[in-house]
């Protein structure tokens, strides 16, 4: 460490003295990474940006720039930053994709999340991740539920998730639980609506026989299918 601190004094006293045309790219990475290791992560990103300024090219920088800023939980930051290094990059990433995503959806840009975390599913449509957090965004944009632009991705998530369903139960559970609230609400035939918002309120129950919204849903249907029960015959 306290060489470390040797190497800022240094830099700094480099920064001070030096022409701003002789400064390098690389002069503020390699300040920018003294700073991680010092834990001055907010000066860190100070100097990545200066360096990245000048070359935003390099992908290491970029990288650095961007997880520094997801840390510090300046999501906005991240994001930009993430951007900014799939943008330069070749072939994108399903991690960068991941990272961007997950930087907007804390940030509340849930729209743009969606986009992240769909075109994440394009790449790896195997894995369940993407749908998910797709579906996730989409919630958030469309809180009544009132164009239902999560089913599809809820959908999708279900189908790959049922491969491993103990290992998804939490995120299942809740998956049925929008696809069956949807289903009673939004489906323009009451009848088919309650029989489909049945069906998954009864998945729920299979996962978690103690779900207190299945449970209550299912009451209710019980009741209505059987409106005499309960009371006091004359």
């Amino acid at each position: 460490m306290l060489l470390h601190w040797w190497n800022r004094k240094i830099l700094d006293q480099y920064f001070t003295k030096a022409k701003p045309e002789d400064i390098k790219a690389t002069d503020y990475t390699s300040y920018g990474k003294l700073l991680l290791k010092l834990k001055e992560d907010s000066l860190a990103n100070e100097a990545f940006a200066k360096g990245i300024k000048m070359d935003s090219a390099d992908l290491e920088v970029l990288e650095l720039h961007a997880d520094t800023y997801f840390k510090r939980k300046k999501y906005e930051e991240a994001a930009e930053a993430f951007k900014q290094l799939i943008s330069a990059t070749e072939k994108k990433s399903p991690n960068d994709l991941w990272r961007m995503g997950n930087a907007y959806y804390f940030s509340a840009q849930y729209v743009e999340a969606d986009s992240a975390f769909t075109e994440l599913s394009e790449i790896v449509p195997t894995q369940t991740f993407g749908y998910l957090w797709a579906a996730k965004s989409r919630v958030q944009y469309d809180s009544t539920g009132e164009t239902g632009v999560a089913v599809p991705m809820y959908e999708k998530f279900v189908e790959k998730a049922l491969e491993n369903p103990e290992k998804n139960k939490k995120d299942l559970i809740d998956a049925y639980d929008y696809l069956g609230m949807y289903a009673l609400h939004k489906s323009t035939n009451e009848k088919e609506g309650l029989a489909k918002a049945t069906l998954y309120f009864k998945k729920v129950l299979e996962l978690d026989p103690n779900n207190e919204r299945a449970k209550e849903f299912m009451e209710t249907v019980k009741e209505m299918n059987n409106p005499t029960q309960g009371k006091r015959q004359k």
